[in-house]
């Protein structure tokens, strides 16, 4: 065996761990969704209940409410998995919710990575991923008894040129639902 095949040995299993290493996060990321069921009730900042307790929704996570993993190092094109939500009116009465973005970062420069929010089939709000926690649909409506099936995604947009301004960018986030 000569040096020109010790290298290309070499080179081969170097590519043969790489792939593997790949592999290997990439199903321990996926296998980090969960189920998460999060009882939101009108509430102050201080946690303490107010006047009118019986306005109950229920928050339902299939995949977490965060954007994980942070949509880091993407291509022009990314779309990130669907995350998946349900929003359910426990009580007598029509309550209105929020959904925001909470606990943000995002280094991106330009406007290319957008999100998309869908209640019920229908795409109710997209945009720009914040630069801060912000509210992005504001006083939806609830019927008693009913549910809000919720799907939500992160997009890079692809320009069709180079988007060099957004390599080794970052956006982290967490949708959070809360009463009005």
């Amino acid at each position: 065996m000569n040096k020109t095949d010790d290298k290309k040995g070499t080179k081969q299993l170097l590519l043969y761990i790489l792939f593997l290493s790949i592999l290997l996060i990439a199903v321990i990321l996926t296998s980090v969704s969960f189920y998460r069921l999060v009882d939101v009730s009108k509430t102050s900042p201080t946690n303490e209940p107010e006047s009118n307790p019986t306005k109950i929704i229920k928050v339902v996570y299939k995949t977490g409410p965060d954007i994980q993993p942070s949509v880091d190092k993407v291509i022009p094109g990314y779309k990130s998995e669907i995350k998946e939500f349900t929003v359910n009116n426990i009580s007598d009465t029509k309550v209105q919710y929020n959904i925001k973005w909470q606990n943000v970062y995002n280094n991106f420069t330009s406007n290319n990575l957008v999100y998309y929010i869908e209640i019920n089939g229908k795409e109710i709000a997209s945009g720009v991923l914040p630069k801060t926690d912000q509210v992005i649909l504001d006083n939806v409506e609830i019927e008693p008894g009913s549910i809000h099936y919720i799907k939500a995604y992160v997009e890079f947009i692809n320009q069709g040129h180079e988007q060099n301004e957004d390599m080794n960018c970052t956006f982290a986030g967490v949708l959070i639902v809360d009463n009005v």
